[in-house]
């Protein structure tokens, strides 16, 4: 009898020893997507976010042949500071700038932005895709945290070939980005897979 009360506590510690390593990477695995859409009156604007612990993968469709800037709206709000992503109509110059509310947005002197890829889309749209580490420790780039969360967003549209004043020539407030969590298939068959094994163990040793 007691070898057997032995063997229960043993498989109960390594249930809860395996529960306290494997539930911990889950929730630190959390990733959160969202996306918002927007029809202005030169074509459609859409915004995809991923975020990540390390990685936040952003992409921006926007009608062709014009410059487009999305804004993100920090939750306590600095006019003078806000985070903006700009990109050229042909893909060639896409880049991180801070804005002002009373000047036109200025590039960065230090650019985080890589992986960057454009696409041509039917329609007359483009499409412009780039990753970001989430969390660059720059304090002019956006904090992007891995929680459901609403971002606001503004965007701002304007003409190849035009002045820096005149890349927002058309310009406004989007719906806000809402970003809910999303499954890690990954995590969560790492979690069921120690289960199992467990069940397994326990099983043969009843047997």
């Amino acid at each position: 009898m007691r070898s057997k009360v032995n063997r229960i506590s043993r498989r109960g510690y390594a249930f809860l020893l395996t529960a306290a390593l494997l539930i911990p990477g889950i929730s630190s695995a959390a990733i959160v997507s969202g996306s918002t859409s927007l029809n202005t009156v030169v074509g459609d604007i859409t915004v995809e976010v991923t975020i990540s612990d390390l990685v936040t993968e952003i992409s921006i469709t926007s009608p062709d042949n014009r410059w487009v800037g999305i804004n993100f709206v920090p939750p306590v709000i600095h006019s003078d500071n806000s985070y903006v992503i700009m990109a050229s109509a042909d893909g060639s110059d896409v880049f991180e700038a801070n804005s002002s509310s009373t000047s036109a947005p200025v590039a960065q002197a230090s650019q985080d932005l890589f992986d960057i890829t454009f696409e041509d889309l039917a329609g007359g749209s483009q499409k412009v895709t780039m990753s970001r580490a989430s969390d660059t420790g720059d304090l002019n780039d956006y904090l992007f945290e891995p929680i459901p969360q609403s971002i606001d967003l503004y965007w701002a549209l304007g003409r190849v070939g035009a002045s820096t004043d005149q890349k927002h020539q058309y310009n406004g407030l989007m719906l806000p980005l809402e970003l809910t969590i999303i499954p890690v298939p990954a995590a969560v068959w790492l979690f069921g897979s120690g289960l199992l094994g467990l069940i397994g163990v326990a099983r043969r040793r009843k047997a």
